[in-house]
C-alpha cells in the first residue's frame, strides 16, 4: 500500500524456506504494508484504507 495515495500495487517478491517455520522474503522494503486477506478482490491502483488497530507505526 502506498501511504501517500492510499492505493495498492502489485510487487514481485521471492522467498526461500530457511527452516521448518521460517522463510526469507526478498523484494520488500522496511515499512511496506502487505495485504494478506481479500487480495483476490483488489485491483492495481485501487484506493484502500487500513482497518483501525492494524498499523504498528
Amino acid at each position: 500500500m502506498d501511504k501517500g495515495s492510499d492505493t495498492v500495487s502489485l510487487k514481485n517478491i521471492t522467498f526461500e524456506k530457511i527452516g521448518n517455520n521460517s522463510v526469507r522474503v526478498m523484494g520488500l522494503n522496511v515499512g511496506d504494508i502487505v495485504v494478506t486477506a481479500g487480495v483476490h478482490k483488489l485491483r492495481q491502483g485501487q484506493k484502500v484504507r487500513l482497518a483501525e488497530g492494524n498499523e504498528d507505526d
